[in-house]
Protein backbone atom coordinates (compact mmCIF):
# COMPACT_ATOMS: atom_id res chain seq x y z
CA UNK A 1 0.00 0.00 0.00
CA UNK A 2 1.53 3.39 -0.53
CA UNK A 3 2.85 5.85 2.24
CA UNK A 4 2.03 8.96 3.35
CA UNK A 5 4.27 10.13 1.01
CA UNK A 6 2.22 9.82 -2.30
CA UNK A 7 -1.56 10.97 -3.46
CA UNK A 8 -3.50 9.76 -6.10
CA UNK A 9 -4.36 11.49 -9.29
CA UNK A 10 -5.70 10.88 -12.57
CA UNK A 11 -5.24 12.55 -15.91
CA UNK A 12 -6.93 12.45 -18.88
CA UNK A 13 -2.53 11.98 -20.50
CA UNK A 14 -1.33 9.66 -17.64
CA UNK A 15 -4.18 8.04 -16.43
CA UNK A 16 -4.29 6.73 -12.34
CA UNK A 17 -1.09 7.51 -10.97
CA UNK A 18 0.43 8.14 -7.97
CA UNK A 19 2.24 11.97 -7.40
CA UNK A 20 4.69 12.58 -4.41
CA UNK A 21 2.58 14.49 -1.44
CA UNK A 22 5.55 15.27 0.58
CA UNK A 23 9.25 15.41 -0.41
CA UNK A 24 10.74 11.45 -0.26
CA UNK A 25 14.06 10.78 1.34
CA UNK A 26 16.33 8.84 -1.19
CA UNK A 27 16.08 5.12 -0.60
CA UNK A 28 12.46 5.84 1.46
CA UNK A 29 9.82 2.83 0.11
CA UNK A 30 7.08 4.81 -0.90
CA UNK A 31 5.07 1.83 -2.52
CA UNK A 32 5.29 -2.20 -1.44
CA UNK A 33 2.71 -4.28 -3.12
CA UNK A 34 2.03 -7.83 -3.39
CA UNK A 35 1.74 -8.19 -7.78
CA UNK A 36 -1.44 -10.90 -8.61
CA UNK A 37 0.69 -11.91 -11.71
CA UNK A 38 4.52 -11.32 -12.13
CA UNK A 39 6.74 -13.09 -15.03
CA UNK A 40 10.59 -12.43 -15.92
CA UNK A 41 10.33 -10.39 -19.70
CA UNK A 42 9.86 -12.72 -22.21
CA UNK A 43 12.29 -14.46 -23.36
CA UNK A 44 13.85 -16.04 -20.48
CA UNK A 45 15.18 -18.99 -19.52
CA UNK A 46 12.93 -22.02 -19.56
CA UNK A 47 13.46 -23.80 -16.41
CA UNK A 48 11.63 -20.48 -14.44
CA UNK A 49 8.45 -21.63 -16.42
CA UNK A 50 6.22 -24.42 -15.20
CA UNK A 51 5.43 -27.16 -17.86
CA UNK A 52 2.11 -25.80 -18.38
CA UNK A 53 3.59 -22.23 -19.30
CA UNK A 54 6.36 -23.89 -21.72
CA UNK A 55 3.67 -25.74 -23.46
CA UNK A 56 1.98 -22.74 -24.19
CA UNK A 57 4.76 -20.83 -25.14
CA UNK A 58 6.09 -23.91 -27.71
CA UNK A 59 2.40 -23.45 -29.19
CA UNK A 60 3.16 -20.01 -29.88
CA UNK A 61 6.27 -17.77 -28.20
CA UNK A 62 4.69 -14.49 -28.98
CA UNK A 63 5.45 -11.68 -32.02
CA UNK A 64 9.39 -10.57 -32.71
CA UNK A 65 9.79 -7.57 -31.45
CA UNK A 66 10.03 -5.01 -34.80
CA UNK A 67 13.15 -4.33 -36.37
CA UNK A 68 14.17 -1.06 -38.06
CA UNK A 69 13.18 2.53 -38.00
CA UNK A 70 8.89 3.48 -38.05
CA UNK A 71 7.88 4.82 -41.18
CA UNK A 72 5.44 7.14 -39.69
CA UNK A 73 3.76 8.25 -36.40
CA UNK A 74 1.01 5.11 -36.84
CA UNK A 75 3.57 2.56 -37.36
CA UNK A 76 5.65 3.83 -34.83
CA UNK A 77 2.88 3.40 -32.23
CA UNK A 78 1.87 0.02 -33.58
CA UNK A 79 5.62 -1.28 -32.84
CA UNK A 80 5.30 0.22 -29.84
CA UNK A 81 2.48 -1.99 -28.82
CA UNK A 82 4.05 -5.35 -30.50
CA UNK A 83 7.23 -4.52 -29.28
CA UNK A 84 5.59 -4.23 -25.40
CA UNK A 85 3.34 -7.39 -26.34
CA UNK A 86 6.67 -9.45 -27.24
CA UNK A 87 7.95 -8.49 -23.59
CA UNK A 88 4.89 -8.94 -21.88
CA UNK A 89 3.57 -12.61 -23.57
CA UNK A 90 4.55 -14.82 -20.54
CA UNK A 91 3.19 -12.38 -18.22
CA UNK A 92 -0.21 -12.15 -20.34
CA UNK A 93 0.18 -16.35 -20.68
CA UNK A 94 0.28 -16.19 -16.57
CA UNK A 95 -2.57 -13.99 -16.43
CA UNK A 96 -4.64 -15.92 -18.65
CA UNK A 97 -3.45 -19.36 -16.94
CA UNK A 98 -5.10 -17.35 -13.54
CA UNK A 99 -8.48 -18.08 -14.88
CA UNK A 100 -8.50 -22.20 -14.37
CA UNK A 101 -5.51 -21.66 -11.61
CA UNK A 102 -7.15 -18.80 -9.72
CA UNK A 103 -10.34 -17.63 -10.32
CA UNK A 104 -10.45 -15.10 -7.71
CA UNK A 105 -7.09 -12.84 -8.44
CA UNK A 106 -8.20 -13.84 -12.47
CA UNK A 107 -11.36 -11.06 -11.64
CA UNK A 108 -9.20 -8.94 -9.40
CA UNK A 109 -7.19 -9.09 -13.15
CA UNK A 110 -9.75 -8.01 -14.95
CA UNK A 111 -11.47 -5.26 -12.41
CA UNK A 112 -7.95 -3.24 -13.64
CA UNK A 113 -7.73 -0.37 -16.53
CA UNK A 114 -7.22 -1.28 -19.86
CA UNK A 115 -7.71 1.89 -21.92
CA UNK A 116 -9.04 -0.16 -24.78
CA UNK A 117 -11.62 2.04 -25.63
CA UNK A 118 -9.13 5.16 -25.77
CA UNK A 119 -6.88 2.63 -28.41
CA UNK A 120 -7.07 4.11 -32.10
CA UNK A 121 -8.94 1.28 -34.30
CA UNK A 122 -6.11 0.23 -35.87
CA UNK A 123 -4.01 -0.39 -32.51
CA UNK A 124 -7.07 -2.06 -31.48
CA UNK A 125 -7.12 -4.78 -34.58
CA UNK A 126 -3.39 -5.56 -34.06
CA UNK A 127 -4.14 -5.96 -30.19
CA UNK A 128 -7.12 -8.79 -31.60
CA UNK A 129 -5.05 -10.54 -34.11
CA UNK A 130 -2.18 -10.74 -31.46
CA UNK A 131 -4.87 -12.08 -28.80
CA UNK A 132 -6.10 -14.49 -31.28
CA UNK A 133 -2.66 -15.30 -31.68
CA UNK A 134 -2.15 -16.54 -27.71
CA UNK A 135 -5.73 -17.58 -27.57
CA UNK A 136 -4.75 -20.34 -29.85
CA UNK A 137 -1.46 -20.98 -27.89
CA UNK A 138 -3.21 -21.05 -24.63
CA UNK A 139 -6.26 -24.00 -26.38
CA UNK A 140 -3.47 -25.63 -27.83
CA UNK A 141 -0.79 -25.85 -24.95
CA UNK A 142 -3.33 -25.99 -21.63
CA UNK A 143 -6.67 -26.60 -23.26
CA UNK A 144 -7.37 -22.81 -22.00
CA UNK A 145 -10.41 -21.46 -23.45
CA UNK A 146 -10.93 -17.43 -23.52
CA UNK A 147 -12.94 -15.63 -25.29
CA UNK A 148 -11.17 -12.53 -26.80
CA UNK A 149 -12.63 -9.85 -25.75
CA UNK A 150 -11.66 -11.39 -22.49
CA UNK A 151 -8.06 -12.13 -23.44
CA UNK A 152 -7.46 -8.62 -24.95
CA UNK A 153 -8.68 -7.10 -21.63
CA UNK A 154 -5.88 -9.12 -19.60
CA UNK A 155 -3.62 -8.02 -22.44
CA UNK A 156 -4.57 -4.55 -21.86
CA UNK A 157 -4.75 -4.64 -18.16
CA UNK A 158 -1.04 -5.55 -18.23
CA UNK A 159 0.33 -3.01 -21.03
CA UNK A 160 -1.18 -0.32 -18.30
CA UNK A 161 -0.39 -1.98 -15.19
CA UNK A 162 2.88 -3.81 -15.71
CA UNK A 163 5.74 -2.65 -13.41
CA UNK A 164 9.42 -3.80 -14.40
CA UNK A 165 11.39 -4.78 -11.39
CA UNK A 166 14.73 -2.43 -11.45
CA UNK A 167 17.33 -5.01 -9.19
Amino acid sequence: MPSDALTTASSPDAGRHYIAARAIKPGETVLSARPDVWAPLWPCELSELTAREISVMRADAGPSPPAGAPSNEEDEEARELIGSCSQYWLLAVRAALLSQDDPTTFSSVLSLEDHGETRPPPLQQKLAALCCRMQRALQAGAGVQLEGAELQKVVGVILVNAFVRVP
